[in-house]
């Protein structure tokens, strides 16, 4: 059984990071408002500055903010709470030291990146500017990490979810128009980052006022997973971004911007895993120490059913009138629609049963999902290089899709061999019947032209999600599901009521 106290957490979880997944439509607003700005080109230019030091960036951390909530999930649960702040001083003084390296690095190199590893020489300025935010983003995450054993995740969505973005956005869209162009993007992204940093500190010692007693880090403790999360973070980006760094190096500047698009509005269909993510990892944490896999499948199980109904609900749209969010970002976005079509297939996966890879990293099989990504990346990296000569963007879309799917699957088996879990119910089949009913009822408003006047998108859009919410309450909730909904309402009474 579930025990209820868990059904509220992960009710107040699930709430909080809704919230805080539809607060980071705010990063698709600065995109598309950056896209219809600077052009397709330009905006190419900038994302891929941007992909690359996403990636630089996992290096930097080296996982660190993965060990310190280990780290401090470990100190709670012993009653030492009181040295959470102490270790993480010490830990966050290394953090600025590395990344600071690392961030030297990738300026001294973005010439050699700009002109030999992707050919192209306009990236070297947006590029090595964007190493001067490094530092402040990978502290950030440090602090915000060592906040999550708390389950209180509001923090974390006011400072990325709300704040960050939001101040990305104004201050990118003057620095545009200020003429500075993709480095001028690149700014805002530095300034946000610092802002970002000072705010997440504030929270932190909010919560840890005093540093209590002086006592030694564990760091054999905290590398032993900071390690291996980090190279599994830094190749799980990597993989993210291989595509966009495969077109750019064979194709020009304005492809990279339409797949950049592309890969954007997929995120939004992946940031449904961020909603579970963040509260399901420390509670299967804690059930793994407790060894209660009952528990634990569970909950998993209840996570998969749920977050399953936003996905399909974005998916769909997706899948029957993809030119409905690239328009968004301009008309020449448009030639990408077979290519959002097969990402988004892939993306599916990832946000459902993709909420294992963390499982498995944080019940101390780090090392298997590090294996997992270096196969990941090889395949993908192979698959590409074939497929993106022969059919462009589409093909780099089916390959990334393919490789997600044959991994997932491949995590799924070790989940069930190393773990004991097959997070699979009857349930479960719910949310898919309502969606593939969905589907065929939408379907046929999409047949007359191709692509959709705007007119003919929005009655297929509704039709589609009216059906899908019809089709998913008439086949009935379960009783976990009502035990969630039950958590969520009170959490919402609470909330208006100014409790907290």
């Amino acid at each position: 059984m579930v025990a209820p106290n868990e059904h509220r957490q992960l009710a107040k979880g699930i709430l909080t990071n809704t919230l805080g997944a539809a607060a980071k439509v705010s990063r698709a607003l600065f995109l598309i408002a950056f896209s219809r700005m600077l052009g397709a080109e330009l905006f190419g230019l900038y994302l891929l500055a941007f992909a690359i030091q996403e990636v630089v960036g996992k290096l930097a951390s080296l996982g660190m903010e993965h060990g310190i909530m280990r780290l401090a999930t470990h100190l709670r649960a012993q009653g030492r709470a009181d040295e959470i702040r102490g270790s993480v001083e010490r830990i966050l003084m290394l953090a600025v030291v590395t990344s600071s390296l690392v961030a030297l690095g990738l300026g001294l190199s973005a010439d050699w990146i700009s002109h030999v590893f992707v050919h192209k020489p306009a990236l070297g300025s947006p590029l090595r500017n964007f190493c001067f935010g490094l530092p402040a983003v990978c502290s950030t995450s440090i602090l915000l990490y060592a906040i999550r054993p708390t389950l209180d995740m509001r923090y974390e969505v006011y400072v990325r979810s709300l704040f960050e973005p939001l101040l990305i956005l104004v201050l990118g869209v003057a620095a545009i128009r200020l003429g500075l162009g993709a480095t001028g993007a690149v700014f805002a992204h530095n300034l946000a980052a610092f802002a970002s940093l000072v705010l997440a500190l504030f929270y932190f010692l909010r919560l840890h006022p005093q540093s209590g007693r002086k006592v030694p880090v564990r760091w054999k403790f905290l590398l032993n997973t900071s390690l291996p999360m980090g190279g599994m973070e830094l190749l799980a980006m990597f993989k993210l971004r291989l595509d966009l760094l495969v077109i750019a190096r064979i194709m020009p500047l304005a492809s990279v911007g339409i797949y950049g698009a592309i890969v954007e509005i997929g995120n939004v269909l992946r940031k449904t895993r961020a909603t579970f993510d963040p509260i399901l990892m420390p509670m299967a944490q804690l059930l793994h120490e407790q060894k209660d896999r009952s528990r634990l499948k569970k909950n998993l199980a209840l996570a998969i059913r749920w977050v399953m109904i936003p996905s399909f609900a974005l998916l769909g749209p997706m899948l029957l009138i993809p030119e409905f969010f690239l328009q968004f970002f301009g008309e020449s976005f448009l030639d990408g629609r077979t290519a959002l079509r097969i990402f988004s297939v892939g993306q599916l996966f990832v946000v459902t049963l993709g909420l294992l890879e963390g499982v498995l990293a944080v019940t101390g099989f780090a090392f298997v999902t590090l294996i997992n990504s270096f196969v990941l990346v090889g395949a993908n990296l192979v698959l590409l290089l074939w497929m993106v000569p022969r059919w462009g963007i589409s093909g780099a879309a089916l390959a990334t899709t393919v490789s997600f799917i044959a991994v997932t699957v491949w995590r799924l088996l070790q989940s069930r061999k190393l773990l004991g879990l097959w997070p699979f119910e009857r349930a479960q089949y719910k949310p898919l019947t309502a969606f593939a009913l969905a589907l065929a009822v939408a379907v046929p408003l999409t047949l007359r032209r191709q692509p959709l006047p705007l007119l003919s998108q929005l009655p297929c859009l509704a039709l589609f999600l009216v059906t899908f919410a019809v089709a998913l309450f008439g086949l009935k909730l379960e009783g976990h599901d009502k035990d969630v909904l039950r958590g969520i309402r009170s959490r919402i009474r609470s909330v208006w009521r100014g409790a907290d």
